[in-house]
């Protein structure tokens, strides 16, 4: 197949990320494939660099030239600006091509659903959703069935072995946000010295909305500074986890695919992490971590407590989070789902129905 992905992302994005990923391994696969970006930004510096033929593709005019002469099989978008692109230089075109329109969607906004929206699915022949909890969004807002919408999860890679932790170190990965619960994981790491007073706990991720003296000047009113350490970016997720012997995902809200959980299960980690968003899709409790309450500092720091004070408990439950992710979230899954999911879509097209 001839297949365009398109992503108008401006840096390295969980959205870049997976597009990039389904893109190499369609490459590998044998087909036909080109990454439509931003000429300049983060995302074509990546697929350059993974050896993903790219194509710039700024605006409307230069997606609807792209489309015309070029005979593409499926146009993926992985961006609503992208998709909206897409559905429209193709109604604009007579005839109407019988290109497969394909929508990927991993955002963290709520699905929003009206006229406008509605139009837009109307000519869409097939949805990826990232997360079940993403799926069910598409179920209740536009009423999609399985012959047009899938779940298909991202990848992560996986190292043959899990390498030894260190002892009492907990770690939190993610942008510095309210949404990310920084404020309530050191309100249970104040709960946790209580009871393991030689625990540590790490904070990396890049500033957002909160600052790292924000969190410190938190960690010093709980008398906690000293146990408490923010190292902001962390070029290698895969190596800040080995240093970390549990992590924690302490979001609020948000949290439709979390590659965070994925990553730290990867790594053979336990992983505590609250109920909100597709995390209870991915972490089961006493098998492969702990799910609390958002928000609810005490109920993490008691889940993070039997993981520090138990250690062959700690080690099952990584153990068996590395062996989901090399079984479930694999490539050779992916890769299956979303030709499926292609040609589901293409002989849609050629059919005339969306």
């Amino acid at each position: 197949m001839k297949i365009l992905h398109l992503t108008d992302e401006v840096w390295d994005s969980g959205l870049t990320a997976y597009a990039l990923q389904i893109s190499e391994q369609l490459l590998k696969a044998g087909h036909d494939v080109k990454v439509g970006v931003r000429p300049g930004k983060k995302p074509e510096e990546m697929a350059k660099a993974q050896g993903i033929p790219t194509v710039a593709v700024q605006n409307f005019f230069d997606l609807m030239r792209l489309l015309q002469t070029e005979p593409w099989d499926v146009v993926n978008s992985h961006t609503g600006r992208t998709h909206t692109w897409t559905v429209f230089s193709y109604l604009l075109r007579e005839p109407h091509p019988c290109a497969a329109i394909v929508r990927t969607r991993g955002d963290a906004r709520p699905l929003r659903v009206n006229f406008l929206s509605r139009f837009i699915y109307q000519h869409t022949h097939g949805v990826v959703a990232l997360s079940e909890h993403i799926r069910r969004q598409y179920e209740r807002g536009f009423y999609l069935g399985e012959e047009r919408l899938r779940t298909i999860y991202p990848t992560v890679e996986v190292e043959a072995a899990i390498t030894a932790p260190p002892k009492n170190t907990v770690g939190v990965l993610g942008r510095l946000d309210p949404v990310k619960g920084h404020t309530v994981f050191l309100d249970a790491a104040a709960r946790v010295l209580k009871e393991v007073p030689d625990a540590r706990f790490l904070i990396a991720g890049i500033e957002a909305n909160v600052s790292a003296d924000i969190l410190m000047n938190q960690a010093r009113e709980l008398k906690i500074d000293r146990s408490v350490n923010v190292v902001g970016f962390q070029p290698s997720a895969s190596d800040f986890m080995k240093g970390c012997s549990a992590g924690v995902i302490a979001s609020i809200g948000s949290e439709e695919v979390s590659r965070a959980c994925l990553e730290w299960m990867a790594a053979g980690r336990p992983v505590v992490g609250t109920l909100v968003g597709c995390l209870p899709e991915l972490i089961e409790t006493d098998e492969t971590g702990f799910l609390v309450p958002p928000g609810d500092s005490a109920a993490m720091g008691e889940a993070i407590i039997k993981l520090l004070k138990d250690q062959a408990l700690s080690s099952r439950l990584g153990k068996m989070a590395h062996e989901i992710i090399q079984k479930k979230f694999n490539g050779k899954i992916q890769l299956e789902k979303t030709l499926d999911l292609y040609s589901n879509a293409l002989q849609r097209a050629r059919a005339g129905r969306a």
